[in-house]
Formats: structure tokens, sequence, C-alpha cells
């Protein structure tokens, strides 16, 4: 069983109880899905639906405001902890689900909830999100041209926490790495990036010597996931539009 797999096993065996799910409206969404983010999400998919798909899911929010331990809702969910946790541990566990409703669960965890009380002291906060899948959530399948590395600026008011993204056997590890992919400026600016791979330099010290091959899979996912949180500046270094243009990327896996 994957550490991931424990660790929101965990969590749902922490909650005492949990809310009654709110349906998570704009109002209450600080940040959703990028375009980028839709796009890893469904490329992994057999094939996109034929028509749009609305999945319901329910999710407990994470102290950082941050979605996790999310369950197929199509019931309206669950305010019964005991439930809740049975659902959750048969579709971890292995209990066929549906694809495109896979999708929707992974989707959830680039959900950003604005901070708020549950109802109960005691009780863990639970939200109800519809996920809509569907064609246009693929990427464009050609850029408008290529750019050197470093050319793309990310803005910094959308850098994220890559703590959120770790690999956690990586991080339990202390494994550092460096991971170059191809990433293209989307419509929204977020980052859609491809083919990572392990870019170390000669001479970065303690990052090239804590890498660890075993981790590098991970590692190379976990990048494509943390840069659909980003976007980029709307110039590049060299003054183009940067939206539809496409070139390396760098992100350096290294905690304090």
């Amino acid at each position: 069983m994957s550490t991931l797999v424990i660790t929101a096993m965990l969590q749902a065996l922490l909650a005492k109880a949990i809310t009654s799910p709110a349906p998570l409206d704009a109002a209450a969404m600080q940040a959703v899905p990028s375009m980028a983010a839709r796009a890893i999400i469904v490329q992994d998919l057999p094939r996109l639906p034929a028509e749009p798909v609305t999945v319901a899911i329910q999710c407990l929010v994470r102290p950082n405001n941050t979605l996790g331990d999310c369950i197929p809702a199509d019931d309206g969910g669950t305010a019964d902890i005991k439930v809740f946790r049975q659902r959750l541990f048969a579709w971890i566990g292995g209990q066929p689900v549906d694809p495109v409703v896979g999708a929707a669960l992974a989707r959830a965890q680039f959900y950003r909830v604005r901070a708020s009380s549950p109802a109960k002291r005691d009780a863990d906060r639970s939200v109800l999100v519809r996920v809509t899948i569907s064609s246009a959530d693929k990427a464009p399948s050609t850029a408008n041209g290529a750019i050197a590395q470093g050319d793309v600026k990310i803005d910094p008011a959308s850098i994220t926490d890559i703590a959120e993204f770790y690999p956690p056997p990586a991080l339990r590890a202390d494994a550092r790495t460096r991971i170059t992919a191809t990433c293209r400026v989307l419509a929204d600016r977020s980052l859609y990036c491809r083919d990572p791979h392990v870019d170390l330099l000669p001479g970065q010290g303690a990052a090239a010597n804590m890498a660890m091959p075993q981790f590098d899979a991970a590692f190379g996912r976990a990048t494509l996931l943390a840069f659909a949180t980003m976007r980029a500046q709307s110039r590049t270094g060299s003054g183009k539009d940067s939206v539809g243009h496409e070139g390396p990327m760098s992100l350096s896996w290294q905690l304090p």
C-alpha cells in the first residue's frame, strides 16, 4: 500500500466527526484548477467523454485550506464519519472507479477554499464539489513558438508551496533533485508541462548528493502538478507575449 494511501487513511481516522457536506460555490473558492491542471489530469484518461460529465465528490478541508480524502458523492455525500471512512477505504483500497470519476477525484487537489469555521469545533469541515470533465480540458496540441530556458518568468504571486506536492517517501528520505520539463503557457497563463527529467548540474552540492533515482518518477509527476498551479508573467524576458510559447523550465526539490 502506498504512503499516500496510508496518509489518507490516517487523516480520515483522526477525524472524530465531519460536518454535513456544504456545496462549494464560487464565493467559497480561493482558487480553482487551472487550464494546465485540468489538462494534466485528463491526459491519463483512455478517452475523453463525448459530452461533458459532471461528477459530485465530497472532500474534507485540510488545515491549509486544500481538499483531501475525497470520495464519490452521487447521493450528496454523508455526515456520518463511519460511512465516510467506509467509502474512502473502499475506493483507495482498490474498488473499481470509473476513469472519469477518478479524474474528478484527482482534480480536487487543485482547489483552494476560503477559511471557514466548521459548525462544530470538534468536526472536520466537509464540502461537496461538482467537477465537470469534458473534451475542453485537453491542452492545445501545438505551441506558438519555442523559447529559451529562463525566458518565461513565473508570476511571484502564483508561486506554489512545493511541499504540497513533495512525494512523501522522498520527503522522509530527504531526497532532493532538480527536474526540467518542457512547459507551454496556456491561455490563462498556467504552465502545462511534459517530459520531466532529472537535470542536476555539476557542483550543485547537497541537492546533487542527495538525489535518489528511485524517486525520479515521483518527482517528475510532482513537478508537472506543481507547475500547473503556477502562472507565467504576461511577457517573456525577451518581450514576447508568453501565451502559447513553450520551452524548458526547471524546479528544484529541496526543502529546508
